[in-house]
């Protein structure tokens, strides 16, 4: 009997290791419900987010808001010692709602920008992202600022994509640059031939073209291939946005985030949503004028590099 008891735990043993082995490997999406987050003892604060912004927050087919950002509002609100609830907000009327008071914040892939500094705080940064432009075709890709002006460009007003487009395009944007309300009304246009390309965040890129991906709509499962253009378009970091009298409760997120980075919970949340890690480290964090200035050169040093290594008449790619 002792033989066989030994002969049963040398197989048990290694085989429940595997088995929490692969249950702690396993990735899940939280349920986002609002009344637990009632159960923490702390002001309620309204958080301003784009419901059309996979994967940063989105819908659910069951109308339930999901996303990185979702993640992120759910894990910080206990080390901020505060209630949540999201409020969609018109992302072209963002930032009024947010002065009014109609949010208390903005946490929705929201990129740090010079214009937005003027008005607002920013928590530390979060995650990094670049402005990218996708289209469908091999044919239709951008490697000069001059191919912005041959192609239709989609954009969604009130996005830092467009604030890159103005930069380099002129504050009156040519008509071939089209606008559109939400992001979700871009890719439809690009998917049914209206535009050339999309200019939106990369994070949104890496998600779509991630199949290990959470996928919680069946909007997900209809995109395309996607092809990424050569010409980017510049570098940004997501930070939250707060009125400047709110400087206490930015301090508390940025507290959450010092915490969440350390116990690796932000890691998990950018390997579930994009298998990678995109969070923004302590020397990027750091000075967000120098960080900005030096991001506005890199769609003219794309250009740069695009006319020495390439010809113009070359089969794009």
């Amino acid at each position: 009997m002792k033989i066989i008891g030994i002969i049963l735990l040398i197989i048990f043993i290694p085989t429940m290791l595997l088995v929490l082995m692969m249950n702690r490997r396993k990735k899940k999406v939280t349920k986002f419900d609002e009344n637990s987050m009632k159960k923490i003892q702390g002001e309620m604060i309204t958080v301003g987010i784009d419901t059309a912004f996979p994967p940063m927050t989105f819908l659910t087919e069951k109308r339930q808001p999901a996303g990185f950002d979702m993640e992120f509002i759910l894990q910080a609100a206990t080390p901020m010692g505060v209630n949540m609830k999201v409020r969609a907000v018109n992302w072209a009327e963002k930032e009024r709602l947010l002065e009014i008071g109609s949010v208390d914040c903005l946490w929705s892939g929201l990129s740090i920008t010079e214009s937005r500094r003027k008005n607002f705080i920013f928590s530390k940064p979060y995650l990094n992202t670049r402005i990218v432009l996708l289209s469908l075709s091999e044919e239709k890709q951008a490697r000069t600022k001059e191919d912005l002006e041959t192609f239709a460009v989609g954009v969604q007003t009130g996005s830092s994509a467009e604030e890159k487009l103005k930069e380099l395009l002129g504050e009156e944007l040519p008509e071939n640059i089209r606008r559109f309300a939400n992001y979700g009304e871009v890719l439809e246009a690009l998917d049914q031939n209206s535009i050339d390309l999309c200019a939106i965040d990369e994070t949104f890129y890496l998600y779509a073209t991630k199949k290990s991906a959470p996928t919680l709509s069946e909007q997900k499962k209809k995109w395309p291939d996607y092809i990424k253009s050569p010409l980017i378009l510049g570098e940004e970091q997501y930070a939250v946005a707060f009125r400047p009298e709110d400087q206490d409760l930015c301090d508390k997120l940025n507290h959450a985030i010092d915490k969440m980075t350390e116990n690796k919970e932000l890691q998990s949340i950018s390997d579930l949503w994009f298998d990678m890690d995109l969070l923004a480290s302590e020397e990027e964090a750091e000075p967000e004028n120098k960080e900005a200035a030096e991001t506005e050169e890199t769609a003219e040093t794309v250009n740069e590099e695009a006319a020495e290594t390439e010809p113009a008449d070359t089969e794009k790619e």
